[in-house]
């Protein structure tokens, strides 16, 4: 007698994925219930792809998303073993199919429910009001796999040394003019500085600042941290990425994905003035929230300034509004993070 461990796939893997993993050891292999739709997605090879099974190793049932009727009419032409186990996580799917594979499986003793509710690291097993905590914690590289894409960050993952980026931010937010002017000379003069110093005075400091208070403030180990994320889709060229984020983690099972900015001026135009920070910001804000649909259902973003934005009340007022308009979670500039071990606060 065998055990299965039934998913029901749709666009959001991550229950399947985290049902699957912490029931290991407890069935003998998988079996999606999956549709065409999902198919046609990659939906069930984006999951073996993250679980490190071969693509297509495991068995399909192809259900009709609209109908529980046709679905459980396709489950009892199925000939799955009637005298076998069965751990349903029903879970994902539509509706109807979660109807039909309750009846089928309802019939067939011993057979185990799992819901996990989305978001929350906990499950339900056979309607038992007490709920289970979830143990396994998901990489960022296979939360990105269960998506279709595959990253590359930057390595090492930090050029300089946290006391160092601490120091850093301290006295650029202090407005150390021998620091500021060594900035501006990077900025004006980029000949009299080799490509790497250039690179972190000009932006990349931040970044890794950044990254090392996430990791320390997270408590995070470096397969759920990375800055510099090159983010390629399934069949998109190597050579050329879709995007890059420059802080990415996950945390609890959840993503959240940063975007910083050590300076709010915005780019000189051609007239030689420069975008003002409302705009420059709410540039920033979309090109967030663009980023953030390709991560499923529950994406965290957020837009780190480095300096004090200063906007006066009635623009502040429209960047709020923006903001929850594109669903980013917050805005926070300088003054907000400066005292350390706060961080993390203000992100949960």
């Amino acid at each position: 007698m065998k055990t299965h461990l039934v998913s029901l796939i749709s666009d959001n893997l991550i229950p399947n994925y985290l049902i699957i993993k912490e029931f290991e050891g407890q069935y003998d292999d998988n079996i999606f219930i999956t549709t065409k739709k999902m198919k046609e997605k990659g939906g069930g090879i984006n999951l073996e792809s993250a679980l490190g099974l071969q693509p297509n190793s495991v068995m399909r049932i192809y259900a009709n998303e609209e109908s529980w009727s046709q679905t459980l009419q396709t489950l009892n032409n199925s000939q799955l073993n009637q005298d076998d186990r069965y751990i349903v996580n029903y879970t994902g799917g539509t509706k109807p199919m979660s109807i039909a594979v309750s009846i089928f499986f309802s019939k067939i003793n011993g057979s185990r429910f799992i819901y996990s509710p989305i978001g929350t690291n906990t499950y339900r097993e056979n309607g038992i009001a007490e709920a289970q905590d979830i143990k396994t914690r998901i990489t960022l590289e296979n939360y990105f796999l269960l998506y279709g894409i595959t990253i590359k960050s930057k390595t090492p993952a930090i050029d300089h040394k946290p006391k160092q980026l601490y120091r850093f931010f301290d006295l650029f937010h202090r407005n150390d003019r021998s620091l500021l002017g060594t900035i501006e000379s990077a900025r004006q003069n980029p000949d009299k500085h080799p490509i790497e110093e250039r690179t972190f005075l000009c932006g990349g400091w931040f970044e890794e600042y950044i990254y090392a208070r996430i990791k320390e403030e997270f408590n995070l180990s470096d397969d759920e941290v990375a800055r510099s994320v090159q983010v390629y889709k399934k069949g998109s060229n190597i050579s050329n990425n879709d995007n890059e984020i420059d802080v990415a983690f996950v945390y609890e099972n959840k993503l959240y994905i940063i975007e910083c900015k050590s300076s709010i001026s915005g780019p000189i135009l051609s007239n030689g003035g420069r975008i003002d920070q409302k705009e420059f910001i709410t540039s920033k804000l979309y090109k967030l929230a663009a980023i953030s649909t390709n991560f499923g259902l529950v994406v965290n973003s957020y837009l780190f300034v480095a300096k004090n934005i200063t906007v006066h009340n009635y623009s502040r007022e429209m960047l709020e509004h923006r903001k929850r308009l594109l669903k980013i979670k917050q805005i926070l500039d300088g003054n907000k993070f400066a005292s350390r071990n706060t961080l993390k606060s203000m992100m949960m």
